[in-house]
């Protein structure tokens, strides 16, 4: 009998891990999370819950308790908080392999998280999280890593924020987005996932400044808009120079990281 239940026990453990390991290979994970040992991504798989979230659904609520751990699997999701009657603010934008939230256990979300694309999402219990940080130094390099662009991010926002040109203010968020928004970005075409008032509410404009912006922009041949939700680049570097990013395009530049 003990040896019956010791072999159903380690049938179920590797059904388990086969399982595991087959949910691992449908869903594609984005940097830095692909760069984990399978072992240790199926641990991850084993705990984590996956959903398709809906365009416009809200994510967390702000100051709702963080009761898990939140990443972004595939899509484009912001982070929020509600400004009263001057509107929302959206304090950073999250591409995959971001965390969407990511607050010590027993504490609140510091902000709002909104999906602005279809996406895919993991959630996490804030114990089993922490405890697999402890025991992953891989996981742990991505918790601080996060950190690490999070503080860049908003040593660049208060940048940009006082960043008193409307058109260098817009000009690096296009640069953000064709270097981080692989989904959108083909060749120097963008797909605008942002409303105009969404880009408002990040560049901290009014609407109607915004789409002054994208006007000179275009009048002075450095982009084309072709379709209200798509700005083809015609001068990268241009672009580059007026939003002062010497470099270019390029992950973690002009925003979050």
């Amino acid at each position: 009998m003990l040896a019956t239940m010791e072999s159903a026990a380690v049938d179920r453990g590797g059904a388990e891990r086969s399982m595991a390991a087959r949910r691992q290979r449908k869903t594609r994970w984005p940097a830095p999370w692909d760069k984990l040992a399978p072992e240790e991504m199926q641990e991850i798989l084993r705990q984590a819950r996956r959903e398709r979230v809906a365009r416009g659904k809200i994510i967390m609520h702000e100051d709702e308790p963080a009761a898990s751990v939140i990443g972004l699997i595939e899509g484009i999701a912001v982070q929020f908080r509600d400004g009263g009657q001057q509107g929302r603010q959206i304090l950073a934008l999250r591409f995959p392999g971001d965390f969407l939230v990511l607050a010590q256990e027993g504490r609140a979300a510091a902000c709002g998280v909104e999906a602005v694309t279809p996406a895919r999402i993991w959630r996490m219990p804030q114990k089993e999280f922490w405890r697999s940080v402890e025991d992953c130094p891989a996981l742990r390099r991505i918790v601080l890593m996060q950190a690490l662009r999070d503080i860049d991010a908003e040593r660049e926002q208060i940048v940009l924020l006082r960043e008193p040109s409307a058109v260098v203010r817009l000009g690096r968020l296009l640069i953000l987005l064709a270097g981080r928004d692989k989904s959108a970005a083909t060749g120097r075409r963008i797909l605008l996932h942002l409303s105009r008032r969404d880009i408002a509410a990040f560049l901290g404009l009014q609407i109607e400044t915004v789409s002054r912006a994208f006007t000179q922009l275009r009048v002075a041949g450095i982009i084309d808009l072709p379709r209200r939700r798509e700005v083809a680049i015609r001068s990268l570097e241009r672009l580059a120079t007026l939003a002062g990013v010497p470099s270019g395009i390029g992950p973690g530049r002009c925003g979050v990281g």
